[in-house]
């Protein structure tokens, strides 16, 4: 099975930027003309509501899934409207957005309540640690994942792009626990050819490929296109048929628990 384990839509085809577009439509036709089994829209709160990907899912059902995403702002609020969403629907995650939703360290506190109650219903949180943008000097996600893993202990937490440019930060960081797990999207695209191509498959190695989850981060890379350089990619490091497996299928199946 072929999981694309990180992917977006946006109720505004330009949502996402003026290079790409973020539509329903032409989503679902590269999901139509792709090798994937299945593939999980991330809503971001109020950014990308959880509403509109479920709505997505409906267009190909069984072969969308989709995380979960609340206003992390509500405070208390937000706790009981994750555990409710968490209880009503099928989610695979908890998504968590510190760039788009203005999360820094000093939020740990009410951020590790959700956590745990994802945590509650089996479910990982998966942070987006991609720096980008203004600020991406000092962006602190990497600080974020650390402190949230001490805050609930035994939780799955997945670092979003394998921490971008940080990548062997996250590396040092994922191998404090074994419930901290990599997502593959976007940075093999991002640094293809450059020095930081080999740090991602020697990442990939030291923690392991039953601990690595393939996405693409769609549309900022092609579905199909990504899949295809990704796969070239690990046979050219020497990444056997069986780490293959994990990586693009076994491991989503066992943190997302998709059946």
């Amino acid at each position: 099975m072929i999981i694309d384990s990180h992917a977006h839509v946006h109720p505004d085809p330009g949502g996402l930027g003026p290079k790409q577009d973020a539509s329903v439509d032409a989503f679902l036709t590269a999901l139509d003309a792709s090798p994937l089994d299945r593939v999980v829209l991330l809503p971001i709160e109020p950014f990308i509501p959880v509403d509109f990907v479920f709505d997505v899912a409906a267009r190909r059902p069984g072969k969308i899934l989709c995380y979960g995403s609340v206003d992390w702002r509500l405070g208390a609020g937000a706790v009981e409207a994750f555990d409710a969403l968490a209880s009503e629907r099928p989610i695979r995650g908890l998504k968590l957005h510190p760039r788009r939703q203005g999360i820094t360290l000093a939020d740990i506190d009410r951020l590790a309540e959700l956590v745990r109650v994802a945590h509650r219903h089996e479910l990982p949180t998966l942070v987006d640690c991609f720096p980008y943008g203004k600020g991406a000097l000092r962006d602190e996600s990497l600080e974020i994942v650390e402190a949230l893993a001490e805050a609930a202990p035994g939780a799955h937490i997945i670092i979003a792009h394998m921490g971008g440019i940080r990548i062997l930060d996250a590396l040092i960081l994922a191998r404090t626990s074994y419930t901290i797990h990599f997502d593959l999207s976007l940075t093999f695209d991002v640094y293809r050819g450059s020095h930081i191509e080999q740090d991602i498959f020697y990442a990939i190695r030291r923690l392991g490929p039953s601990r690595c989850l393939y996405g693409s981060d769609y549309p900022d890379t092609d579905l199909t296109g990504y899949l295809k350089g990704f796969r070239e990619a690990l046979d050219s490091h020497g990444f056997t048929g069986e780490d293959q497996d994990w990586i693009f299928g076994k491991t989503a199946q066992e943190v997302l628990r998709i059946p």
